[in-house]
């Protein structure tokens, strides 16, 4: 199947299927990659010294097929040549990473919920953080072997299409979905925040915002977290704000 608009329009995963790359039959290496979320994905994928690596585009909800596709064909034909995509990009981040190198949080070695790349710490020196927040906070969180660092803008609640709810709560779970959107595009997921803040315009909404974090993002180690009751945002409607740092140790 070429990937055209219409053609996408009639992508569907089979049942207990929730992630396939769908490729495109006239630009071999040209892919969509499908999520069960929703998400959708535009990546390529090639060898290269004997290693199937894959190299992600951006998301179909900002990138029309006639864009992917030129750029798909331009880094595919760097690959005919002899060229590593992913690995020119690897080096990029990693060169960009370097500049944050002030981000890593040091604590009391004690008290530890860790990860491969991502400890928390909550020592008894400090108050002990309650037990229905432990999967959504953490006092101080370290990164380790970290090849890769994302830095996601506050996200409102406004949906790809332009539309945004009135009500908090579903601002609220519109803008985590904006947040994991991001996440997808730099193939991450939730696992991988190290940071959150979130901004509210009224206290009011503090309970309904850790009902809404244990249901999305509760984890262990939770990430560090930072929520601030702010006189307004960027316009008067939006509700709430949410910026999030992520890490990983994987090259991509």
């Amino acid at each position: 199947m070429k990937l055209t608009a219409a053609n996408i329009r009639t992508l569907k995963l089979p049942p207990g299927v929730i992630d396939r790359v769908f490729f495109d039959e006239d630009l071999p290496g040209f892919g969509l990659r499908v999520r069960a979320s929703g998400v959708h994905t535009w990546m390529i994928q090639y060898a290269i010294a004997k290693r199937t690596r894959r190299v992600v585009l951006g998301l179909l909800s900002a990138l029309d097929p006639g864009k992917a596709r030129a750029t798909a064909q331009k880094l595919l034909a760097q690959v005919r040549l002899g060229k590593d995509p992913a690995a020119d990009k690897a080096h990029a981040r990693a060169a960009a990473a370097d500049t944050f190198g002030g981000f890593f949080v040091l604590s009391s070695r004690t008290n530890t919920m860790s990860t491969n790349q991502i400890v928390a710490y909550s020592p008894p020196t400090v108050w002990q953080v309650p037990e229905t927040f432990k999967s959504v906070y953490s006092h101080a969180v370290e990164v380790r072997d970290v090849k890769r660092l994302l830095i996601i803008s506050g996200q409102f609640g406004v949906a790809p299409d332009g539309r945004l709810a009135t009500d908090f709560a579903s601002q609220c779970e519109q803008a985590i979905d904006n947040v994991e959107a991001l996440l997808t595009a730099s193939e991450m997921t939730a696992s991988n925040i190290a940071k959150l803040t979130y901004y509210v315009t009224s206290a009011s909404n503090f309970s309904e915002l850790v009902a809404i974090r244990q249901k999305r993002w509760a984890r262990e180690p939770a990430p560090a977290v930072t929520a601030i009751v702010v006189s307004g945002l960027a316009r008067p409607e939006y509700l709430v704000e949410i910026e999030a740092m992520a890490v990983s140790s994987d090259e991509q």
